[in-house]
């Protein structure tokens, strides 16, 4: 399981077109990403990957983990300072 704190939506956006977390074509399949407790909207990311949330507000920490299966998915929710209330 991953745990990655953004303290900015440059910060997320940076992260994901890094690290590739978003929907991206393969010959095969594509991997997908489900984040939850988010705004539910799609970003782009280098004009046709996308990922399907990004976080309701900052700071928020993004954990999430990966599926290896007939496509690769990964599944994680946004934490805010408030869910430690």
């Amino acid at each position: 399981m991953e745990k990655v704190k953004f303290e900015t939506k440059e910060d997320f956006l940076e992260y994901c077109k890094t690290n590739k977390i978003c929907n991206i074509p393969r010959k095969y399949g594509s991997q997908c990403c489900d984040f939850y407790d988010g705004i539910e909207r799609k970003i782009m990311i280098d004009g046709h990957n996308y990922i399907n949330e990004e976080p309701k507000k900052y700071p928020c920490i993004l954990v999430f983990g990966e599926f290896i299966g007939f496509i690769d998915e990964i599944y994680g929710m946004f934490i805010y300072p408030e869910d430690f209330n």
